[in-house]
């Protein structure tokens, strides 16, 4: 393979739709180790532009002051949530033979939140209609807006995931095997990035001051697990599906 096909294009606007449909080629740039730093900022600052828009499209559902807190918290959780995970999913990739050096994991980790976060950003404008034209303050609403939210996020992360695996294929290359790195890099980072959302909750709703809308002080006690099952038994109440 020549040296063109080894290098991803720059970014950003007329560059981004290329780089979306070939993982393969963000991976052998990867692989290659060149200009990953300027590489690393521009995964950055596209991930952070689609973070922001989500955010800014989940707060919107109460407005005003907290739709900019959403805005600064949504990316504010891919942060944490990568600082904490980045050691072991390195690890685990340099066990696996895959990359060598910590700029090439996360060159990896970036170029996959880039995705996701690029899908979120795609999906505000939905999120947006559901929020504006949602009743406030109403529950079933709120829970009905959970839910929109986390399917929204489980798509994205479908996206992300699939992207990273072209990648790990492309970076170890024939006869290295990648299902298992890539199953444990995701497990560990949703296994954090779960706790780390569920204590930077809410993304919606925390500036109604209402009772049974969840703030900072609920984040830090119990975890993510226990409070979706919460979450989820109450919606189908609301709803009349369970008394």
């Amino acid at each position: 393979m020549n040296q063109q096909d080894r290098k991803i294009p720059t970014m950003p606007s007329e560059t981004i739709g290329k780089f979306l449909r070939e993982p393969g080629a963000t991976g052998l740039h990867i692989a290659g180790g060149e200009s990953l730093l300027r590489f690393n900022v521009r995964l950055t600052i596209l991930g952070l532009i689609g973070a922001m828009m989500w955010g800014a499209a989940v707060g919107s559902y109460v407005g005003g002051e907290h739709a900019i807190r959403t805005l600064v918290k949504m990316p504010v959780f891919f942060a944490i949530t990568l600082f904490i995970c980045f050691a072991l999913m390195h690890i685990v990739l340099v066990v696996s033979r895959i990359v060598e050096r910590p700029r090439q994991t996360l060159a990896i980790s970036l170029a996959t939140l880039c995705v996701t976060t690029a899908s979120l950003g795609a999906l505000s404008p939905v999120i947006l209609l559901f929020c504006v034209s949602s009743p406030i303050p109403n529950y079933t609403a709120y829970l009905n807006l959970y839910l929109a939210c986390a399917l929204c996020g489980a798509l994205a992360g479908v996206f992300g995931v699939r992207y990273l695996a072209h990648m790990l294929r492309a970076i170890a290359g024939p006869g290295v095997p990648v299902l298992w790195p890539l199953i444990w890099c995701v497990l560990i980072y949703q296994f954090v990035g779960a706790q780390v959302a569920y204590i930077l909750r809410p993304w919606i709703g925390n500036s109604l001051n209402l009772e049974g809308f969840y703030n900072l002080e609920h984040g830090l006690k119990g975890n993510f697990y226990t409070g979706v099952f919460a979450v989820f038994r109450r919606w189908l109440m609301e709803t009349g599906i369970i008394t």
